[in-house]
């Protein structure tokens, strides 16, 4: 468990979501801070950030309060809640349909290696990029990319982006990290960016991959899942490279009907 405390504030921010909503959902008896002092602060951990993601997906899907409390108590009744709901969700529009495809897929995944991914391994070519060093939250990569993005010239409407974690540990309000873009003959830097903008060549490596297509909030849930894959197959990381973990970010049109972006997520951790 780690000891760094945030408080309700900070943890809505890395959870997506607002201050109210985390207080609304403890006030419901749903999830309870790890701490509260004499004052009546409430404080959580960075642990949670997954969990309360997946309160809100629940929510997200309709479920209720008591479901959800019952999903909390005990997390293998997840699948249940969602054959419950799967008739009704069948009937929802495009998004529901994606999320219908990633529930099969989960549930299958579980029944053949007990979590929620079933990653492929990969041989990851080298890769030329343009990027910028960051040390921040990970909730704030997405601006981080389009700050890289208006410090190039000839950039495509929809760049590859990506993001390369340095540390060996999680942090998510202090990461180091590289944020690139996957470079082109056509792209340059601006002039006025040289002194930001870097190049490097990422080399190539062994992956073990997981790809997930929709909105982000759910990442962090998918990385600790692909975590404990690891662990039950007894994978080994690499830990010769000067990085721990990649993401790549693709544009999708698989979902056109949705308002929000649709991004394909490419979670890559380095293995032997």
């Amino acid at each position: 468990m780690s000891e760094i405390l945030l408080s309700a504030g900070e943890f809505a921010k890395m959870a997506r979501t607002t201050r109210r909503t985390v207080l609304w959902y403890a006030k419901q008896g749903v999830f309870q801070p790890t701490e509260v002092n004499k004052k009546g602060y409430r404080f959580y951990t960075p642990e949670q950030v997954v969990d309360f993601q997946v309160v809100l997906l629940l929510r997200k899907f309709q479920f209720s309060l008591p479901q959800i409390k019952s999903f909390v108590r005990d997390r293998r009744s997840l699948m249940e809640l969602f054959i419950t709901q799967r008739e009704r969700l069948s009937r929802e529009a495009a998004a529901i349909s994606r999320a219908l495809a990633d529930i099969d897929a989960y549930y299958k995944n579980i029944r053949m290696n007990g979590t929620l991914v079933q990653p492929e391994i990969v041989n990851k070519k080298a890769v030329a990029i343009f990027y910028l060093e960051k040390t921040g939250k990970y909730i704030d990569i997405a601006r981080y990319c389009t700050e890289l993005i208006g410090y190039i010239s000839n950039c495509p409407k929809h760049p590859l982006t990506l993001a390369i974690f340095l540390d060996r540990a999680f942090r998510p309000k202090n990461s180091k990290m590289h944020i690139g873009i996957v470079r082109t003959p056509e792209m340059s830097v601006k002039a006025s960016a040289k002194a930001l903008v870097k190049k490097q060549t990422v080399p190539a490596f062994k992956s073990l991959t997981v790809t997930h297509v929709g909105a982000g909030e759910v990442v962090s849930m998918l990385w600790q899942e692909l975590f404990t894959y690891m662990k039950k197959k007894k994978i080994v990381p690499d830990e010769r490279l000067a990085f721990t973990d990649m993401e790549y970010y693709h544009p999708t049109h698989e979902v056109a009907q949705l308002d929000a972006p649709v991004w394909r997520f490419e979670l890559c951790r380095p293995i032997l």
